[in-house]
């Protein structure tokens, strides 16, 4: 490998700042305003959260290993907050609370010395107050406080790193509705899109990245000479009522993020730095 041009891509999706089981650094400060004089308070963390930051925290340092003093590109493929569309349960009924949440969620990445891009992909309307408003807020927020570090906010990447191809959105296949089908969607999709741009002349991408259905998935497509990787990402979230009826009371909860080590125009390794937790509770009678 060369040192030069070796590079370092983390993927993360789905955080949702602003739920109570959304993904919240301990000890943020809000905004109370309520008296003569301006204070802040601390939310109290959920024992998902307390859980969610634990994973985050290792694997960022997992993630950061890797890199070593390589260039880090961090990639938030949508779902920065909750928004309040589903409005139970939000840590704060002020708006305003869920993007300074976010931004502190955001924050360990830029502290770090090697962190050159951020790119902030926008998700689904319900969850980011409209037309993408939470990514497009946070990318100017964390530009204004963060100068050295490079903030892209788009809604569909078509990311070039280290001359690696990656087109990624937030939103895309469904993991299956069957064990036996886990993956099926994903390599139609990822074909789907080899094949496209095949025809339209064009090479496709080296990688298809998407998320928003909070499960981890990883498939190869081989065609026409070209090779194409496809993941889904995890979330850092947990399981919320809304959740549970949209995923037919799924009980493994997946969290985590997607490390991508590029080196000579080439995705030389990945790593999916993912887990799960089994959500049921046992009753004995």
């Amino acid at each position: 490998m060369s040192k030069a041009d070796r590079r370092v891509a983390v993927f993360i999706a789905d955080t949702h700042a602003g739920h109570r089981l959304g993904l919240m650094r301990p000890g943020v400060q809000l905004l109370d305003d309520s008296g003569p004089e301006a204070r802040t308070w601390t939310p109290a963390v959920s024992a998902v959260q307390e859980w969610l930051w634990n994973c985050y925290t290792a694997d960022m340092a997992d993630a950061l290993a890797i890199a070593g003093r390589s260039p880090v590109t961090l990639v938030h493929n949508g779902d920065l907050t909750w928004g309040t569309r589903f409005a139970s349960q939000l840590v704060s009924t002020r708006l305003a609370d869920q993007l300074i949440i976010g931004a502190e969620n955001l924050a360990p990445w830029y502290e770090q010395r090697n962190t050159r891009t951020v790119v902030l992909i926008e998700g689904t309307e319900s969850h980011e107050f409209g037309e993408g408003s939470a990514a497009v807020a946070l990318a100017a927020e964390m530009g204004r406080r963060y100068p050295k570090v490079a903030t892209v906010c788009t809604r569909h990447g078509n990311l070039l790193i280290g001359g690696v191809h990656i087109d990624t959105a937030h939103h895309g296949p469904t993991p299956g509705t069957r064990t036996w089908l886990t993956g099926n969607e994903l390599r139609y999709y990822v074909r789907s899109i080899l094949m496209g741009e095949v025809m339209r002349g064009n090479p496709p991408p080296d990688a298809v990245i998407r998320a928003h259905h909070h499960v981890g998935l990883h498939e190869t497509v081989r065609q026409n000479g070209y090779t194409v990787e496809g993941w889904v990402l995890p979330a850092y979230a947990g399981m919320t009522h809304h959740g549970q009826q949209a995923t037919r009371s799924a009980y493994r909860l997946s969290c985590g993020m997607l490390v991508l080590v590029i080196d000579g125009g080439r995705i030389v390794d990945s790593h999916e730095l993912w887990r799960e937790l089994d959500l049921r509770q046992e009753v004995v009678v």
